[in-house]
């Protein structure tokens, strides 16, 4: 695509030649995120499976965009690391309750769906730069930045389902019980 076309036509050209795919993947990640904003209930299994499948639509998209290279995959598990280790500080969710039968009682938030645009953003974005720069996938900055990013990301939610998680209570406490 010729560099000195008009913002509002290159924006034209991106979505219309946007695969139908990649809105039914936001389509379908607005819809689970919305189900996060009010208050829920969520099985262990649920939790897992969420923080393992956004994970991999992550390191897809990074390995997809800067190819399976060692230090592509070393970026992307520095940002799942630094998210994982931030999460107590970051307090999402607010509050779990453990109802017993590996099922949470969840209070509601907007982060989650945030988060899962912010991949899907991202991943959107950096598909497009890089269909429009191909040069960049071979730039040291861009791909270490954005594997981390990725994996910054989709660490917040392996950070929120082990806080959830954390809120089951321990053989001790329920020995005290």
């Amino acid at each position: 695509m010729p560099t000195d076309l008009p913002l509002s036509m290159v924006i034209s050209q991106v979505l219309q030649h946007t695969p139908v795919w990649a809105w039914a993947i936001l389509f379908i990640i607005t819809l689970l995120g919305l189900r996060q904003v009010g208050h829920h209930v969520v099985t262990s299994r649920r939790l897992v499976f969420a923080a393992v499948a956004l994970g991999a639509y992550s390191l897809w998209g990074a390995v997809r965009a800067f190819g399976p290279q060692a230090e592509v995959l070393a970026a992307w598990v520095a940002g799942v690391a630094l998210s994982v280790a931030a999460g107590p500080w970051l307090a999402l969710p607010g509050q779990a309750q453990y109802q017993g039968a590996g099922r949470y009682a969840v209070h509601g938030s907007p982060w989650p769906l945030l988060t899962m645009w912010a991949i899907f953003g991202i991943r959107y974005v950096s598909t497009v730069a890089l269909l429009m720069h191909p040069a960049w996938a071979h730039d040291t900055v861009v791909s270490a930045a954005m594997p981390l990013v990725y994996g910054a990301l989709s660490g917040l939610f392996l950070a929120r389902a082990l806080r959830i998680l954390r809120s089951a209570p321990t053989a001790a406490t329920l020995s005290l019980a």
